[in-house]
């Protein structure tokens, strides 16, 4: 994924490619608010009128219920038992982390943070090894086992912040919307393998007697 993305960003530079117009990321030259009408970082709430304020809760409450499933999805996805984790879950302490950053996002007016999927569990998948074995007759990868660690998360984060200074933000801003758009479908698809909910998708359309999974349920 990552040699496709340097590939296709480099294309529209090759040869008489260079004259195509090719959309690409909007991203701004400088570290400062994006909107003309802030004068601080910091959301000033007494702007904003006391019955906004209430109705606000509604779509406030629906949001940050939305951003903890959808972590909590992307947990379990990351820890799931055939990752064959040897550390103990840290679900609490991700709800902490995730608390604090709505709060401060909320603060600031930018969009809360939330769990990444498909993003995370293809991470955990990465650090995994596997053999080849037969179960009910098919041929599957049986993860034997996965790198634990905290070093790969933090470089990767790390990685992402380096890349919001200059001058590698202009890099950025040489990746064409297009590019990401496939890596998000690219990504999208390989967490369907070894997922039980596209699995059993898939089976609503076999014939009966020619169903046949890796699992338990048939």
């Amino acid at each position: 994924a990552s040699v496709a993305i340097i590939f296709w960003t480099a294309v529209p530079f090759m040869g008489a490619n260079n004259d195509t117009l090719v959309p690409r990321l909007p991203v701004p030259n400088t570290f400062q608010l994006t909107s003309s009408e802030r004068d601080s970082w910091l959301v000033n709430f007494f702007d904003i009128p006391w019955w906004g304020g209430i109705l606000a809760i509604i779509p406030g409450f629906i949001l940050t219920v939305l951003f903890f499933f959808d972590h909590n999805v992307s947990s379990l996805l990351c820890q799931a038992p055939e990752f064959g984790l040897k550390k103990g879950s840290a679900y609490h302490w991700d709800f902490f982390v995730v608390g604090i950053g709505i709060f401060l996002t909320g603060l600031l007016g930018i969009p809360p943070t939330n769990g990444l999927i498909p993003q995370a569990p293809l991470h955990t998948k990465s650090l995994c090894r596997f053999r080849q074995t037969e179960i009910n007759g098919i041929d599957v990868e049986v993860v034997t086992s996965c790198a634990e660690n905290r070093v790969s998360n933090l470089l990767q984060a790390a990685l992402i912040g380096i890349f919001s200074i200059p001058p590698l933000l202009d890099v950025i801003a040489l990746i064409p919307t297009s590019a990401l758009d496939g890596l998000f479908i690219y990504m999208g698809f390989a967490s369907f393998p070894g997922n039980q909910f596209a699995e059993r998708v898939g089976l609503i359309f076999v014939q009966k007697d020619l169903r046949t999974s890796t699992h338990e349920y048939l």
